[in-house]
């Protein structure tokens, strides 16, 4: 008998002395170890809510930002500055004038690392940029941009030119804001399939999609007779369930099954064939009514689910006349009792499962496919298509092709181009990262989002309005536009039309006008000082946060779909979160390690040291320079990659000002070898403040933008972790759920 060393039921039946095994020793210990595990659970379970429920009670006081009242607070390490409530207009200075009031020089300044801080050099293993000199060093870019973003705020500036300007695409299959415009889209209709009520989209339709010497065209698909009342569906849809159902019980009567296809490429499933699937009911609440719902999940362990779901069907009579509330409550404190007894995920999903599509034959009966082998072993013929893993999959989609049309339906390239900007912007969550090409499923995954090469085809989800396609997919829960683009919900009330006084500082071009104007101020590299040394090797996912996360993007928790305003200039809070980053993984972050960079960030203490040089300024262009470099006193900044992680967090310091004295520099007679005199930046920023306070409704120091921004670098009330760090996956569920938007700013530093 072959008992494995961890299997701690077994070894308490087995009398190690004679090797003889009393399974009812063994069936006692399990039992008794089962009960004992139960019991930790639910005690750690109990701990961890009560925690949860205490932290929520402390964090109260800040959901004023969720305007519907949730229970639950979202979070982000990131928040928004209001938009300046005017724009101060810049005046074109020639940079040939030598007028005695315009300021020419130099400001020298240190650069302090607080937390670890990470520049990379653009590769999959990145080290911290070095210069030609082979010294470590902050680009002279990366300050450009951190210094131009606070001008952009302290100058009232305009940031129309920096918002890019698209339809966002969504998807809603949750219990989303769009939900019922996303299914009137789709078409969204249930029909009973396989003994249950299975959403079907009438709306979406299967095809070849052919690249055509760069034109992109579609080959629609014959509909069957079976599908004549579901409009303009053509595929069918077929559940793992049903497939690994049949091949168990073709096991159980030792007979062949007509799925065997899978059982031979079992990796085409995401779920194990071994897996059985088992039914579970729960309440749901659909247009404030309470019904119950019927879900099914797969699991390696008959007596662990039935124990679960014998739980959660108890509470549906438990709670039939108490509050839904307290029904969710309990329903996912059993729920999390019940995941943490499920095994790992990779113990009943098949690790190495990525999206695909193959040619296929195959058998229907009705809307039903009866069977699925290799080409030719069935009479018909199609396309497998199973779309990106999800922890429940359960569907995947043969599209037939014994008839396709000869006539084709030609892809606009406006359709073309916003689905490449789309899947460009989620390129590493579904495919990985390009730095790591060799990557296990890379091709694979790239193969199957990408977009047929010229003279390739493949299989198609499209919607057609009119003679025209509206939108391609390659899975039938397309991803649709929202109504407005990002633009629309930017103030232009506020625009004059005039070039503000960011841009006549920084440069610009404009080519609407083929005009450029050239920056008057230059940012030399800050190369290091003081070396801290590097520390250890952290796995983080360089991303960005998108503006797909419209509770936190968009004000009062709408969509693009709606009238909306944009909440503002998206800021990064100064955090700490790098302390623990070795042990924090970002939500965003699937099971994937290809979507990851592995990072060696300069530790807290390392010094830089560098230049700005200006040319032919007015004082007051110079003051908001030197504030947009100083700030006011305690004030930090974040500079370079992983920001969201709390890398980054640096202080300005020891800033030098010395201004280029024309009458020393132009003095024939008494000409001077050091033209430069020191002076003080505070009396500049003063000036500034005194000029802008002239303009604006109330003083600067009351202003909304300013105090926000002031309010987010204030080193004395840098918010605790938890409030400005990444929700989990799961937190990004309930925050979705209860419409929670994310907290302002001073609701989150009070």
């Amino acid at each position: 008998m072959n008992i494995r060393l961890n299997d701690f039921s077994m070894l308490a039946g087995l009398n190690l002395e004679t090797n003889d095994y009393d399974p009812d020793k063994a069936s006692a210990a399990k039992k008794e170890r089962d009960k004992k595990e139960e019991e930790k659970n639910k005690k750690n379970i109990d701990d961890l809510m009560k925690k949860e429920r205490s932290s929520q009670r402390d964090r109260k006081d800040n959901n004023r930002g969720n305007k519907r009242g949730s229970d639950f607070t979202a979070y982000a390490p990131y928040n928004f500055i209001p938009f300046p409530e005017i724009i101060l207009d810049g005046e074109e200075i020639s940079h040939d004038s030598v007028a005695s009031e315009l300021l020419s020089g130099e400001v020298s300044y240190k650069i302090e690392a607080k937390t670890p801080i990470f520049i990379g050099n653009g590769n999959k293993q990145e080290h911290f940029y070095k210069n030609s000199y082979g010294e470590y060093a902050i680009p002279g870019s990366s300050i450009r941009g951190m210094i131009r973003s606070n001008a952009q705020i302290l100058g009232m500036s305009d940031v129309d030119d920096d918002i890019d300007n698209y339809k966002l695409m969504f998807r809603e299959v949750a219990n989303g804001v769009d939900k019922k415009y996303y299914n009137e889209i789709l078409g969204t209709k249930p029909i009973p399939i396989e003994g249950h009520n299975i959403s079907v989209l009438t709306n979406v339709e299967a095809g070849i999609l052919k690249n055509e010497d760069g034109n992109y065209v579609i080959y629609p698909v014959e509909k069957d007779s079976s599908f004549k009342d579901l409009e303009k569906m053509n595929y069918y849809p077929i559940s793992e369930k049903t497939i690994i159902s049949a091949i168990q019980e073709s096991k159980k009567d030792n007979k062949p099954s007509k799925f065997d296809y899978f059982k031979k490429n079992p990796y085409l499933l995401q779920h194990k064939i071994n897996n059985i699937f088992y039914e579970y009911q729960e309440y749901e609440m659909v247009n404030n009514e309470r019904i119950i719902k019927n879900h099914y999940v797969s699991m390696p362990d008959e007596k662990l689910f039935n124990e679960g779901v014998a739980e959660i069907n108890k509470l549906i009579e438990t709670f039939k006349e108490k509050d839904f509330k307290s029904y969710k409550i309990e329903l996912n404190r059993i729920k999390k009792i019940f995941e943490n007894k499920k095994h790992k995920i990779k113990d009943y999903l098949n690790e190495v499962y990525h999206p695909f599509y193959r040619l296929v034959s195959f058998e229907s009966k009705g809307r039903l496919v009866t069977s699925v082998g290799k080409t030719g072993e069935y009479s018909r013929k199609g396309y497998l298509v199973s779309s990106g893993a999800m922890q429940e999959k359960k569907i995947m989609y043969i599209i037939p092709i014994d008839h396709v049309k000869t006539v084709k339906i030609s892809v606009k390239d406006k359709v073309i181009r916003e689905f490449e900007i789309d899947f460009n912007r989620r390129k590493n969550q579904l495919i990985g990262s390009s730095k790591n090409p060799d990557a296990p499923d890379y091709k694979e995954k790239k193969a199957y989002y990408s977009l047929p090469e010229s003279g390739i085809e493949r299989p198609v989800f499209y919607i057609q309005s009119g003679d025209d396609v509206e939108y391609i997919g390659f899975t039938p829960r397309l991803r649709i536009f929202y109504n407005h683009e990002i633009k629309d919900g930017f103030p232009k009330s506020k625009k004059t039309g005039n070039k503000d006084l960011c841009k006549i500082l920084f440069g610009y071009t404009d080519t609407d006008n083929n005009k450029a104007y050239k920056s008057r101020v230059s940012f030399t590299d800050a190369t290091i000082i003081k070396d801290a040394g590097e520390c250890p090797e952290a796995g983080v996912v360089l991303g960005e946060p998108k503006p797909s996360a419209y509770l936190n993007y968009v004000e009062n928790g709408k969509t693009y779909n709606n009238d909306f305003n944009l909440r503002g200039i998206k800021q990064y809070w100064l955090s700490d979160c790098s302390k623990n980053w070795t042990l924090r993984e970002n939500p965003n972050k699937s099971n994937n390690n290809n979507i990851g960079s592995t990072i060696r960030a300069l530790n807290t203490g390392s010094v830089f040291e560098g230049t700005i040089r200006f040319h032919n300024l007015t004082e007051n262009e110079l003051g908001l320079i030197l504030w947009s470099i100083k700030l006011e006193n305690n004030c930090w900044m974040n500079i370079g990659k992983a920001k969201s992680y709390g890398f980054g967090t640096i202080q300005i310091k020891d800033i030098q000002l010395r201004c280029f004295e024309k009458t020393k520099g132009y003095d024939l007679n008494d000409f001077d070898l050091n033209p430069f005199a020191n002076k003080d930046a505070d009396d500049y920023i003063n000036k500034y403040k005194k000029f802008l306070n002239g303009k604006l409704k109330t003083t600067w120091d009351n202003n909304p933008s300013i105090k926000a921004l002031l309010s987010m670098k204030n080193s004395t009330k840098i918010p605790s972790n938890e409030k400005v760090s990444y929700m989990s996956l799961e937190e990004f569920r309930k925050q979705k759920n209860n419409k929670a938007t994310l907290p302002k700013i001073d609701d989150i530093i009070s």
